[in-house]
């Protein structure tokens, strides 16, 4: 889930913007049922995905909100937090 600024990039499509309705078709249309081959989190708190076809996903930190985050089938989670650090949780162990 994103909630920041987001970068797309295709061969046919390339958008940007700080308000996730501004790129959210072009998104959509980007990803849309794709498997996805790589995905990386910079020092600066960036997300890049690349998916299936050539497109790539970047989602930027954000100064003052938790601008995105990931989690896992077994509960891990992964928030870019303010500024751009992270945060990790396991899940629990299960007994």
């Amino acid at each position: 889930m994103a909630e920041s600024s987001v970068m797309v990039h295709t061969t046919t499509i390339s958008a940007s913007g700080d308000e996730p309705a501004e790129i959210e078709d072009s998104l959509v249309a980007a990803i849309d049922n794709r498997l996805i081959t790589d995905a990386q989190i910079s020092r600066d708190g960036s997300l890049s995905v690349s998916v299936a076809n050539n497109v790539s996903v970047t989602f930027l930190p954000d100064p003052d909100y938790e601008s995105w985050w990931i989690v896992g089938i077994d509960g891990f989670r992964v928030v870019c937090l303010p500024g751009g650090g992270l945060a990790e949780w396991d899940p629990e162990p299960r007994l």
